[in-house]
């Protein structure tokens, strides 16, 4: 990351700066002082996560990260999805948004005993062919193929749960690509 010019530069900053005539710095510094004012709105979370203006020792853990204009270590390569299985951000009670009356009651709503299962049951079951179910289990596996064991074992779970022979395929296909992998890397 480059840190040899300001990051954002104001009008009033513009009116005394002083730019240098034929050197790199030039073209960068008309830039500044052409867009500085915008970048600021435009882009104020990003703004924070520029080390010269986050608060000192404080490093935001959230899900919102990656993506253009991404200037920090991007919270060192941690999952970006909820709920995950590496200790990612948790909700706190004290920051919980207050239910207001708008024609019912609005407030945030917790899924965790949400039925996520029948729908992909039936949609196994009553929508998929038999062809259409065993490329949907092999491309499945094939993404599965590469996570650790346990993440493995509970992605048979949940879909054993949507039907029984649903999690059986998949444990199959995931365990020949496992003794495909074993006997390949035993000829080498």
């Amino acid at each position: 990351m480059e840190r040899d010019g300001p990051q954002c530069v104001d009008e009033n900053q513009s009116k005394y700066m002083q730019i240098p005539v034929n050197c790199p710095f030039n073209t960068r510094a008309k830039n500044y002082l052409r867009d500085g004012p915008q970048c600021v709105d435009e882009n104020q979370s990003k703004y924070m996560q520029i080390p010269v203006n986050c608060p000192f020792n404080t490093r935001a853990k959230n899900y919102q990260r990656d993506g253009p204009q991404c200037v920090d270590e991007n919270q060192s390569g941690a999952p970006n999805y909820f709920p995950n299985s590496f200790s990612g951000p948790q909700d706190e009670d004290k920051h919980a948004q207050s239910a207001f009356h708008v024609s019912g009651d609005v407030q945030r709503y917790n899924t965790a005993d949400d039925d996520n299962f029948t729908q992909v049951g039936n949609f196994w079951r009553k929508a998929l062919s038999e062809y259409d179910r065993e490329h949907l289990v092999q491309n499945m596996a094939g993404h599965l193929k590469g996570a650790q064991e346990f993440l493995q074992k509970r992605a048979v779970h949940n879909f054993s749960q949507c039907d029984p022979e649903y999690g059986r395929r998949l444990a199959e296909a995931l365990q020949a690509h496992k003794s495909k992998q074993s006997v390949a890397s035993a000829n080498l």
